[in-house]
C-alpha cells in the first residue's frame, strides 16, 4: 500500500497507523517534494501524481498497486490511479482517508471555481456557527480557533507572511504556496473505478456539501464503499483511534 501525505506534506503522521497494520503488510509513505527545503516543490496535482508514480515504479515496476491518501492526499491518490490505469497498470484499490472533494475541484473554469469557493465559505460560516453552540467542547474549540486566527493575522501584519509561516509550521513557505496553486487549478475528472472511503464518525469540524460520501459519488463512477472510522479529521490517526483505524484498513486490504 502506498500512502500519500495530506496538506502538512509529511508522512510521519502515518507511523502509528502503520504500526497497527499486520506485520506482513508492506506500507510505503509518499512525502511531498520540497519538504526538505531544497528540492523545488511541484506546481500541479498532475505533476505530484506523476512524480510519486515514478518513485513507485522504481521499486515496483509491475504492480499491482493499492493507493491510499489522507485528506487532500486522497485526491492525489485518485489522480495517481488515473495515470497508472492510463499506463495499463493494475490498480487494486484506492482508499480515501477522510478525503473531501471540494466543490471547486469539479470545474476547470476560473470564474466557476471562484463562485464555488465563495459559496463553500459562506456555507462553512453557517456550519461553524451552528456547531459552535452544539456542545461546550465545540464552543471552546471554535473560540480557540478564532483566537488563533486573530493571532496569525497580527503576526502576518507584523512579521510578513513568510516569517509568520515559519513560526507556526514545520514545512517551507514555498511548499505551501505551490500546494495552494496546485489545489486552485486542479480539476478532478470522473474515473470508472470503485473507491473505499473511510469517513470519520465525528464530522463536526469541517463543513462538507456532501456529508454522506464527501463529494466522491460523481467522481468514482463504479461506486463508493463507505466505512465509518473513529474520531474526527484531526485525531483519526492518533491514539486510541489509530488502533481501530488500523484494523478497519487491514480488513479492507485483506478482502
Amino acid at each position: 500500500m502506498y500512502l500519500v501525505h495530506g496538506a502538512d506534506h509529511n508522512v510521519m503522521i502515518f507511523k502509528l497507523l502503520s504500526n497497527n497494520l499486520d506485520a506482513d503488510q508492506p506500507v510505503y509513505g509518499l512525502q511531498a517534494k520540497g519538504l526538505n527545503g531544497i528540492d523545488e516543490p511541484l506546481g500541479t496535482v498532475e505533476e505530484m501524481a506523476a512524480h510519486y508514480i515514478s518513485e513507485i515504479l522504481k521499486s515496483n515496476p509491475k504492480g499491482p498497486y493499492t493507493l491510499a491518501g489522507y485528506s487532500f492526499g486522497g485526491v492525489i491518490a485518485f489522480e495517481m490511479a488515473r495515470q497508472l490505469l492510463a499506463q495499463n497498470k493494475d490498480v487494486k484499490r484506492v482508499v480515501l482517508l477522510d478525503s473531501y472533494v471540494y466543490p471547486n475541484y469539479y470545474s476547470s473554469n476560473i470564474t466557476a471555481k471562484k463562485i464555488a469557493k465563495t459559496k463553500y465559505r459562506m456555507a462553512m460560516v453557517v456550519f461553524m456557527t451552528k456547531t459552535m453552540f452544539s456542545s461546550k467542547a465545540n464552543f471552546d474549540r471554535r473560540i480557540q480557533l478564532f483566537k488563533d486566527g486573530i493571532k496569525n493575522t497580527y503576526l502576518k501584519l507584523k512579521l510578513g507572511k513568510e516569517n509568520q509561516h515559519k513560526l507556526v509550521n514545520s514545512w517551507p513557505y514555498k511548499l505551501d504556496q505551490m500546494h495552494n496553486k496546485a489545489v486552485d487549478s486542479y480539476q478532478i475528472l470522473p474515473l470508472d473505478i470503485k473507491v473505499d472511503l473511510l469517513r470519520v464518525a465525528e464530522n463536526d469540524i469541517f463543513y462538507a456539501h456532501d456529508t454522506e460520501l464527501l463529494g466522491w459519488r460523481p467522481i468514482a463512477t463504479k461506486g463508493v464503499n463507505k466505512h465509518e472510522i473513529p474520531g474526527n479529521h484531526i485525531n483519526m490517526l492518533s491514539p486510541p483511534n489509530d488502533k481501530k483505524l488500523g484494523r478497519i484498513l487491514q480488513n479492507i486490504l485483506d478482502s
